[in-house]
């Protein structure tokens, strides 16, 4: 590491046209009571550099005056001087003052900002500054460090670490809040106005006050990392973004959110992103500085300059300024880390000590596979690959966080308090939807926690003001997760209500999820994702009124069954449904019949229900109808009454159940004239909409075990207490058949794969298939089938127990069951591009049980 350089070291010196900014504010505050003794030594680094300022002027040697009124860059009102009342060094400490001007000065104040630059830059090291802080509304102190030879552009693509900032300590508000918090900062990213920070607050234990006595602050730098400390204490963390990749060596997103740079490449001279230590991998050199007033503290607490504070001048006292080295590796600055537990871990509830900052970098965009995706996820748990948050927040109304809720781990909540600003998901490259099914649906799941009278809840996809395109989503009830599906081609033919006559364009959506409250409002989304059924064939037997070929009839012997066709906000006509006994039914009927035979084992029937009231114990019956008794029916799990929800019916497994009525009988599915039949079991009164049959195309099946193994895979468990046991046995007309029996309470068996799945680009009806038959099991006993990529990142579910002895075909959606997680881990989940573990087996107690025909089935 070269640990000091001077200007005659150096006969080159790259000009860089610079705003030197030094900013912060909205960063995250996290105060720890539990400091360090600062006294306490750290043997592995080596003071190379200080000053004590134990002399009567300021060396020269170490540091240079800027003279200037150039502002900052952030609109201050100081002029930097290298006048005597502004900067001098007296008892053993350094004075900056920042004080009035005299009259008809270019700025109303005068200050001083000291650098080292090409007197002593570093690369990677231990700074740290003994100081007391200046106090008043509009005083901004700062230990700061700009890079040297900006070797990545102008600022702030080159970086800026700020090592100690505050703004307006002691200011009091009206509330009776005492500033009194210090921040530590990153910038980086693109040019202004598209750069990037993030950072985070710290306020002394008991509330001691940075701008009463003297602290230590410090900053330890090294190849990827930088930690920030006050009086010994390590309150902040951030790292260099690491990427994730899928199995083909691809980028698909990042497990850690960090800092990026964005600078060109020599050999190609394409602007590209970078996801490692860029652009703090380069010499810095450090500034200390008194600023008055400037977009941040002119804009926070009491806002603007208090003038009463500055009138006697206000002092910056510096003791010292040491500069470490890491003996143990001076190139990388590693190996001298002051470390606690929780350093690495972002802050949260559960986590309240947490240090580590999620920084600001763009997530990879995955590479294109030729057309629209099926299913493109925005958010689960995180953002989606190549997409940040974002807001328009002019009124401060607005707030949004990642916060944590059991079952689904991380969830977005966003919380209004007036009437303007939104939040938005942008993408580093826009969104081109013109290739998209016109049955495309922009899908979530949402929670109201509460809102005034009259808010709506509008959700939109922008292209940059005016064209944007909105929809007011219907409110599920408080506190109940629902979940929303918007055709796309409608959302976009909406156009935009507040500039009549302006569209998103479908060929360039930018924001692609925008949440807008028109008013308070406090709300939760999860699952948000673009389903483009390529390839599905969709009838729609319902939406407004029936298809052409569909004629309504109905079977009502003892007039208990009413219907009629009723209009509905939002939806135009619905489908209403009144029965008051026990009798009769409504149903669509068909000329000519429809034919099913040939339909994907994946097909389904969906629509859109609302239930107004049901009796106790009555079930709403789905059928399918050959004429009597050739039919099929499937009872529907009742949503709670009072909103709209989706139904999903699978066409095989409905065909399957046969008639309940007249057991041994089932429709034909070659010969459909009565395609929708709604029979409630006695009183119930609902609506229906948007009714439809969905044909996606046959899946592409990898079969994982049918006879035997699949040849990249071999069998394996976990078996720490002897009670699981696995063998092949021979079954009449199935050949060899996967045997687990189970006589304890611990261990499992899995297929374990030489390369791991990547099943991230699997479209939404994606499916683990198979066969399974229990002989026998213990009371209370489960049948877990999980994804595994390494404990704790599972995700499991449990299969429904079939009748004892008998073979059953299970199929598990693959996106709902890594989306269930880890139920002994709650929060982790299989890695969808790295699932090792592709079959596991855990019964939760003693049961026998055998496998056939284990499959995963890829949908488009």
């Amino acid at each position: 590491m070269n640990t000091i350089s001077t200007q005659i070291q150096r006969l080159t010196v790259v000009a860089a046209a610079v705003s030197l900014f030094s900013c912060g504010g909205g960063s995250e505050s996290n105060t720890q009571f539990d400091v360090v003794n600062p006294t306490e030594p750290v043997s592995d680094w080596v003071l190379v550099w200080s000053d004590e300022f134990d002399g009567a002027t300021i060396d020269t040697k170490k540091w240079t005056h800027e003279v200037n009124c150039n502002g900052g860059g952030n609109n201050e009102q100081q002029c930097y001087t290298d006048a005597a009342d502004n900067s001098f060094v007296s008892d053993g400490t350094l004075k900056i003052v920042a004080k009035p001007a005299e009259e008809g000065a270019a700025l109303p104040y005068t200050s001083a900002r000291l650098n080292t630059r090409y007197k002593a830059d570093f690369k990677y090291g231990r700074f740290e500054m003994r100081a007391k802080l200046p106090e008043g509304q509009g005083s901004w102190p700062a230990f700061w460090m700009l890079p040297t030879d900006y070797v990545y552009g102008g600022w702030p693509k080159s970086g800026e670490i700020d090592i100690i900032e505050a703004v307006n300590l002691k200011t009091v508000d009206a509330d009776g809040n005492v500033e009194g918090y210090v921040h530590g900062t990153l910038h980086y990213g693109q040019e202004w106005p598209a750069n990037k920070s993030s950072g985070k607050a710290y306020a002394l234990p008991d509330m001691a006050n940075p701008a009463d006595d003297f602290h230590t602050y410090a900053l330890e730098w090294q190849e990827g990392e930088i930690r920030w400390y006050v009086d010994g204490y390590l309150y902040a963390t951030q790292m260099a973004s690491e990427i994730k990749y899928n199995g083909k060596g691809e980028a698909v997103g990042l497990n850690h959110r960090g800092w990026f740079a964005e600078y060109f490449d020599i050999s190609t001279g394409e602007l590209e992103t970078h996801w490692d230590a860029a652009p703090f991998d380069q010499e810095f050199h450090m500034l200390l500085n008194l600023a008055v007033g400037g977009d941040w503290p002119s804009n926070v607490n009491n806002t603007g300059i208090d003038e009463t504070a500055f009138a006697n001048g206000q002092t910056f006292e510096i003791d010292y300024v040491h500069v470490y080295e890491c003996s143990v590796n001076p190139d990388t600055g590693k190996g001298c880390e002051t470390i606690r537990k929780g350093y690495k871990v972002e802050a949260s509830e559960a986590n309240p000590d947490g240090a580590l900052v999620i920084g600001e970098a763009p997530i990879p965009v995955p590479p294109s596979t030729g057309g629209p995706a099926p299913l493109t996820m925005l958010y689960d748990d995180a953002l989606g690959a190549g997409l940040s948050f974002d807001s328009y927040n002019p009124d401060s109304a607005i707030s949004y966080s990642q916060v944590e809720e059991a079952g689904r781990g991380n969830v977005l909540e966003v919380i209004k308090t007036g009437a303007t600003g939104n939040v938005y998901f942008t993408a580093a490259i826009p969104f081109d939807l013109t290739g998209y099914s016109p049955n495309a649906e922009l899908v979530f799941d949402v929670n109201v926690a509460s809102f005034e009278a009259g808010a709506e809840l509008l959700v939109k996809l922008d292209s940059g003001w005016p064209n944007v395109s909105d929809y007011t989503v219907v409110l599920p009830a408080l506190g109940e997760w629902a979940e929303v599906r918007i055709n796309i081609a409608e959302l976009l033919a909406s156009g935009n209500r507040f500039a009549p006559g302006s569209f998103a364009k479908p060929e360039s959506v930018t924001n692609i999820f925008v949440v807008e409250p028109t008013g308070p409002m406090s709300v939760k989304f999860d699952n948000i994702r673009l389903e483009n059924p390529v390839g599905t064939e969709i009838i729609t037997l319902y939406s407004d009124a029936p298809a052409s070929d569909l004629v309504f009839d109905s079977y009502n012997p003892d007039s208990f069954v009413t219907y009629a066709q009723i209009e509905e906000d939002g939806r135009g006509n619905v489908l209403e449904l009144v029965k008051t006994g026990a009798t009769g039914n409504v149903y669509l009927t068909a000329s000519p019949a429809y034919d099913l035979s040939n339909w994907s084992d994946a097909a389904e029937i969906v629509f859109d229900m609302y239930l107004t009231s049901v009796d106790s114990g009555v079930e709403l019956l789905v059928k399918l109808d050959s004429g009597w008794p050739a039919v099929s029916d499937y009872s529907v799990a009742l949503p709670a009454p009072g909103e709209w929800v989706e139904v999903r019916i699978n066409i095989a497994e409905l065909l399957a159940n046969g008639n309940r009525f007249a057991p041994g009988n089932a429709a034909d599915s070659a010969n459909i004239p009565n395609i929708f039949v709604l029979e409630p079991t006695g009183a119930l009164s609902a609506k229906f909409d948007n009714i439809r049959l969905e044909n996606p195309p046959e899946p592409t099946v990898t079969t994982l075990y049918d006879d035997a193994l699949s040849t990249d895979l071999v069998f394996d468990s976990y078996n720490p207490d002897s009670a699981i046991s696995y063998s092949e046995v021979a079954e009449d007309e199935r050949g060899s058949v996967l045997e687990v029996v189970k006589t304890g309470a611990v261990g499992n068996v899995y297929f374990n794969a030489s390369v791991p799945f990547d099943v991230s680009s699997w479209g939404a009806s994606s499916a683990l298939v198979f066969d399974v038959n229990v002989a026998s099991l213990d009371s209370g006993v489960e049948l877990l089938i999980k994804f595994d990529s390494g404990w704790p990142k599972v995700s499991d579910t449990s299969v429904a127990i079939p009748t004892l002895g008998e073979w059953t075909t299970v199929r598990i959606n693959i996106a709902e069951l890594l989306a269930n997680g880890n139920r002994f881990a709650p929060g982790n989940f299989a890695d969808e591009t790295s699932i090792a573990n592709i079959f596991v087996i855990e019964p939760t107690g003693p049961m026998s049980v055998k496998f056939d025909n284990v499959r995963l089935e890829e949908s488009q």
